[in-house]
């Protein structure tokens, strides 16, 4: 069982949260944030649910194969009834709020405003480039002093048994 952490990471002008226990960001807490700084244009989660395009999108997601065999039962009220607990989680107390899935999250994200809509893909962008430059930075630095002290002929079988114990 894995103990539930809240992360919160920068995204623009807006603080995110999410959970380890299962990967899902908090809608509510970034609603909130953008209702507070756009108070000409409030939203609401419940408009974005009711689009013909999210329900599109959930069902394209209830296709990909780690939704098929998960909670699929959907949700009961009203504005979440045709969502899969799998993708979208209501939740009370504490840190209660609608959670969902990170894709969900970005389609809803990116719903909120077509400028936010780039700051959303730009997040995502660069993380993924400085995550993989990052690992090919540590790449070299790990085997340049593998290469130090394992014969040459060796480096290839030492560098696979490192990825294995990593």
């Amino acid at each position: 069982m894995k103990t539930n952490q809240i992360m919160v990471r920068p995204m623009g002008d807006f603080e995110i949260i999410q959970r380890t226990c299962d990967g899902k960001f908090d809608c509510t807490n970034l609603l909130a944030q953008w209702n507070k700084a756009n108070k000409n244009n409030i939203k609401k989660i419940g408009d974005y649910l009711r689009l013909k395009e999210t329900k599109e999108f959930v069902k394209a997601l209830m296709e990909e194969p780690e939704f098929k065999d998960g909670n699929s039962h959907l949700l009961e009220s009203d504005d979440y009834k045709n969502f899969p607990k799998s993708i979208v989680v209501v939740t009370r107390g504490k840190n209660g709020g609608t959670y969902m899935t990170p894709l969900m999250f970005l389609d809803f994200a990116m719903w909120l405003n077509p400028a936010f809509k780039v700051k959303v893909l730009k997040f995502v962008q660069d993380e993924m480039i400085r995550y993989r430059n990052d690992a090919g930075d540590a790449y070299k630095e790990l085997s340049s002093a593998v290469m130090k002290i394992v014969p040459k002929d060796f480096m290839p079988k030492a560098m696979q048994k490192i990825g294995e114990a990593l």
